[in-house]
C-alpha cells in the first residue's frame, strides 16, 4: 500500500478551513487585492506605487501581453506566501481582470474577515503601528494614527460612522497637531496602541446549539517569508516602454482616504490639507449622500443572499 504524502495529509486535514473561506468570495477577492498594498505606502502615492506593475508589465504594449498573468501571480504569491495558491486558483478561474480593474483604480475591496482569516494585511486599519503616538517638537502625530484612534468604539454611542473602517485599504498622508484633533484622539494619546483582536465566530446550528469557531489560528500569521526561494528562475532582462504616469488611482484612493473623516466632521476642518484638489468632492458633495455609499460600502450583501448561497453549495455537493 502506497504511504500517503504529509503535504497531502495535511491538506486533507485543512479542507475544513478552505471551505470555509470559499463560502465567502468577498473574503477571498479583497485578500487577494490586498497583496498589492502595503501600510507604510500613503494615498497620494498609489499611482507610482502601482504603475511598474498594471501599466509597465501588465501593459497591452508590453512584451508579457495584456493576457499573461505569470509575473502577476508570481508577485502576489511572493508578497502573500499565505495565499500563494489562491492566486493560482484566481487566474485558473478567471477571477484575475476583476482583481486588476479594482485594485489599479486605487478602490481595493475590504473585509473586516480578511485579515484574521488568512493573516494577510487588506489595510492600515488590520495594524496599530508601534511607538508613541505623538513625535517630535513641536509634537505632532500622524493623520494615519489619527484615523486609527478614531475607528475604535465609544463607550457612549455618538451616531458617527467611525466604527465602520475607512472605503480604502491605503492611510492617508501627513500628520496632525493634537490641537487640531478630537478629543476622542487626544484622550489615547498618552496611551499603550490600541488594537482589535480577532477572537471567535459562531455558528449557530439547526437544532439551536452554537458552536465557537476560533478558525485557522489564533496567532499571528506572517505575512513575509522569511526563507529565500530559489524555485522561481530569473529570466532574461526585459525593457518595457515607458508609459505617462496616471494619477487616478491615488486621487481616488485620497478621496475615499479622506472621505471617511469628512462625513463624521462637523464643516471643513482649518488645515490646509483639505484645500487640495483632490478632496473638494468631499465638500461639494451631500453629507447625507456620502453616508449612503459608506453604508452601501459596509453591507455589500445581504446576509439573506449569504445564506442562499450556502445552502446551494451545500445542495450540490450533497
Amino acid at each position: 500500500m502506497d504511504v500517503i504524502p504529509s503535504l497531502w495529509s495535511s491538506l486533507y486535514e485543512e479542507l475544513p478551513y478552505y471551505m470555509t473561506l470559499s463560502c465567502s468570495p468577498e473574503v477571498v477577492l479583497s485578500t487577494l487585492c490586498g497583496s498589492f498594498g502595503e501600510p507604510e505606502v500613503p494615498c497620494n502615492l498609489v499611482a507610482p506605487w502601482l504603475h511598474p506593475l498594471f501599466e509597465e508589465i501588465l501593459a497591452e504594449t508590453s512584451p508579457t501581453g495584456s493576457h499573461d498573468y505569470e509575473a502577476l501571480v508570481l508577485i502576489g504569491a511572493i508578497h502573500r506566501p499565505n495565499i500563494g495558491a489562491l492566486w493560482i486558483v484566481a487566474v485558473a478561474g478567471g477571477l484575475t481582470p476583476k482583481i486588476i480593474q479594482k485594485v489599479r483604480k486605487g478602490t481595493s475591496p475590504i473585509n473586516a474577515l480578511g485579515f484574521p482569516w488568512t493573516g494577510c494585511l487588506q489595510s492600515f486599519i488590520n495594524i496599530p503601528g508601534s511607538g508613541p503616538y505623538t513625535h517630535g517638537n513641536p509634537e505632532h502625530i500622524s493623520r494615519l494614527d489619527v484615523w486609527r484612534l478614531l475607528h475604535p468604539p465609544q463607550i457612549e454611542d455618538d451616531e458617527l460612522l467611525y466604527k465602520t473602517r475607512p472605503q480604502t485599504p491605503w492611510a492617508p498622508w501627513g500628520s496632525c497637531l493634537p490641537k487640531d484633533c478630537a478629543l476622542r484622539v487626544t484622550t489615547h494619546l498618552k496611551c499603550a496602541r490600541h488594537e482589535y483582536q480577532y477572537h471567535h465566530w459562531n455558528w449557530h446550528l439547526e437544532e439551536g446549539s452554537v458552536i465557537q469557531d476560533q478558525g485557522f489560528s489564533i496567532a499571528p500569521l506572517s505575512t513575509v517569508t522569511e526563507c529565500p526561494s530559489d524555485m522561481i528562475g530569473i529570466r532574461e532582462q526585459r525593457r518595457f516602454p515607458t508609459r505617462e504616469l496616471d494619477q487616478e488611482a491615488s486621487e481616488e484612493a485620497t478621496l475615499y482616504a479622506f472621505l471617511w473623516f469628512g462625513i463624521n466632521g462637523e464643516g471643513k476642518p482649518s488645515e490646509t490639507i483639505y484645500e487640495d484638489a483632490w478632496l473638494e468632492g468631499i465638500w461639494e458633495e451631500d453629507e447625507y449622500d456620502w453616508e449612503d455609499e459608506a453604508d452601501d460600502q459596509d453591507s455589500k450583501e445581504p446576509v439573506g443572499q449569504l445564506e442562499d448561497r450556502v445552502k446551494a453549495w451545500l445542495n450540490s455537493v450533497g
